[in-house]
């Protein structure tokens, strides 16, 4: 049987595959603002509606697009999705040749229908394809892909459209109307090529998609039910949703002035389009680097929502870092927003999408819908620069310091967008219960040592090296109380306390019958609780029968077959389900598996190889 990564690794391919392509779309949109901006004679505000035209596509279509996808299913979507791109593309032949603004925007759009289309099915499909707690990990697999592909774009795009940019704009003051003209049709007519080859791979990945091996996977249902009720029957009742869809709006509109404002930036800063053209790439290199670092740190040594903090905290620090310098240090801290921005979205998603079951799909297009910040704030910015540049020339300054002024000023819109950001990370992700949790726990803390000190007593137990590996402290149900009603018919969840006894055969339990010791508080416990009488030996050696009795597989299954290999916290174990069930998990002892053990609330694992009596675990606790 293969393991959860080998059986997941060609779908994880095949999407990233599609990341790249939206990726290498979606990023030439650096280089084509200023590109529009010459050949249309375009303002700054104007010249970004080309992020509007694509990004105002995921508000429109984030929906249908959803609908679609229940209708043809996720293969047969990517497929339609690409083709519609690839008609996108071929629209750009005749807005060259007319040289038509909204004849360009048209064909933007219209790439982005395609994208909505591949978004609404790609990321929640990544997302859930494995453990939720390893989703940013995938995540950010898909944004290496999507970003290398953006750099590449940038480059290739940037070197057939704004080479020799600067010579036209410095002849458009001084030839004829006839000969601007031809300088600007000549310009316009470099999209021919690159669009008709884009339009051509898209058809033919399209094609290619509907054969690709894809399983089918669906989000887990949350267990919202009161006497076989759903309590659940609205997205309205999750407010960390709207919370998350607010966070990606404004992360969107942040990432894409990053991105797209950069090369004109620098132009503004006195920098020529040759060396400009090179500006997007800095920052989408910046958010690869840093995508690999998420995918080596994240679950295993940094949180989700730990690197969501730390994103949001350093996109302020670089947003006051681009208004208090100048030049190339500048462009730099703008560049340097691709470290701030890379693990934002990979964050977001599992920690918006968890536990909303049923609703995942719905939740999904609200996402995708989100993506229209990349269509609202950067125009925005634009206004803001133009409005800024009109009042600094209007004071009596010259037009290139201005524009260079108004251009570094503008980026104040960003910090506010990042404190939005911080607060769905420390405030947002959290499930909005109404209970006491502090206060529980401290009790059912105070109930476990008293019981745990009544063992140590009553039992002969207390020579072994560990009595306890792990008090699983599945603390107390959180039902969502937001209806009264609700809170009273809500029958109280049982406190589950897990105590397992290191290398100790059963009969040392006087429950069993053996006579071999006298255990009076353990005999409680099985006559109150339950007592294992069919429990089967699967894997007796230390580490291993710690993993079967986490995940209920054979050794074989769950990888660890000895206190050697490795340990896969990211599949699934019975803590996670009953987090995911409204309990609170905690896990103290000693576990003998490497990693950060995932499922739990609070963990306090000891070193493995020390001998360690309960009594001192007592007195620690």
């Amino acid at each position: 049987m293969q393991s959860p990564k080998k059986s997941n690794l060609v779908p994880i391919v095949i999407i990233a595959s599609l990341f790249f392509i939206f990726g290498f779309v979606t990023w030439i949109n650096g280089a084509l603002i200023p590109f529009m901006k010459t050949i249309n004679e375009l303002t700054d505000a104007q010249s970004y509606l080309v992020a509007s035209a694509s990004y105002i596509s995921f508000v429109l279509m984030a929906l249908p697009a959803s609908y679609i996808l229940n209708k043809i299913g996720y293969k047969k979507g990517m497929s339609l999705g690409l083709i519609i791109m690839g008609i996108g593309a071929l629209l750009f032949i005749p807005a060259a040749e007319a040289r038509t603004y909204w004849v360009f925007l048209t064909g933007i759009f219209i790439q982005g229908v395609g994208m909505t289309l591949l978004q609404t099915a790609a990321n929640p499909y990544i997302t859930i394809l494995g453990p939720m707690e390893s989703g940013a990990k995938r995540i950010a697999i898909m944004g290496i892909a999507n970003k290398t592909a953006g750099a590449l774009g940038s480059l290739i795009f940037g070197a057939l459209l704004l080479s020799g940019i600067d010579e036209v704009k410095d002849k458009l003051g001084s030839v004829s109307l006839e000969e601007k003209n031809v300088l600007l049709d000549t310009m316009a007519d470099s999209v021919f090529m690159p669009y008709l080859i884009m339009a051509i791979v898209l058809f033919v990945l399209g094609v290619l998609i509907r054969m690709a091996p894809l399983p089918d996977v669906e989000a887990e249902d949350t267990d919202d039910t009161v006497e076989g009720k759903s309590t659940k029957t609205s997205i309205f009742q999750f407010p960390h949703l709207w919370l998350g869809v607010l966070a990606l709006f404004v992360y969107v509109g942040a990432e894409v002035i990053a991105g797209d404002t950069i090369i004109s930036y620098g132009i503004s800063l006195g920098f020529t389009g040759e060396e400009a053209k090179y500006f997007t790439t800095y920052t989408l290199m910046a958010m690869v680097a840093t995508y690999a670092l998420g995918v080596f740190l994240i679950p295993k040594y940094v949180k989700q929502k730990t690197a969501l903090i730390a994103s949001a905290v350093l996109g302020i620090v670089f947003s006051l870092c681009i208004l208090y310098t100048t030049g190339f240090t500048s462009i730099l801290f703008v560049a340097g927003l691709g470290i701030a921005n890379a693990l934002v979205w990979p964050a977001i998603w599992p920690l918006t999408l968890e536990g909303l079951g049923k609703f995942t799909k719905t939740a999904s297009a609200l996402l995708i819908m989100a993506i229209s910040g990349g269509a609202i704030i950067p125009p925005l910015y634009g206004r803001i620069v133009d409005a800024n540049k009109t009042e600094l020339i209007a004071s009596g300054i010259d037009q290139v310091q201005a524009t260079s002024s108004a251009a570094t000023s503008s980026y104040w819109i960003l910090i506010p967008c990042y404190a939005l950001i911080l607060f769905f990370a420390v405030w947002g992700t959290q499930n909005w219960k109404e209970i006491n949790i502090s206060q529980k726990k401290k009790t059912l803390t105070i109930q476990f040592i008293k019981m745990a000190k009544h063992i140590l007593n009553t039992t002969k137990l207390n020579n072994s090296y560990l009595v306890v590996l792990s008090a699983f402290m599945l603390c107390f149900s959180c039902k969502n109380e937001t209806k009264a009603k609700v809170e009273a018919e809500t029958p109280q969840r049982p406190n589950i306390v897990f105590i397992m006894s290191d290398d100790h055969a059963y009969q040392a339990i006087s429950a069993y019958g053996h006579g071999l010791n006298n255990t009076p508080n353990i005999d409680r416990i099985a006559n109150e609780g339950a007592l294992f009488n069919r429990g089967f030996v699967t894997n007796s050696i230390c580490a291993p029968s710690r993993a079967v009795m986490l995940t209920g597989k054979h050794s074989f299954v769950n990888g660890k077959v000895d206190n050697i290999s490795p340990f896969n916290w990211d599949q699934d174990n019975f803590a996670k389900t009953l987090q995911k069930s409204g309990y609170q998990t905690a896990l103290i002892g000693k576990i003998h598996m490497d990693g950060l053990p995932q499922g739990f609330d609070y963990s306090n694992v000891l070193p493995a190889k020390v001998n360690i009596t309960l009594q001192n675990l007592l007195r620690m606790a």
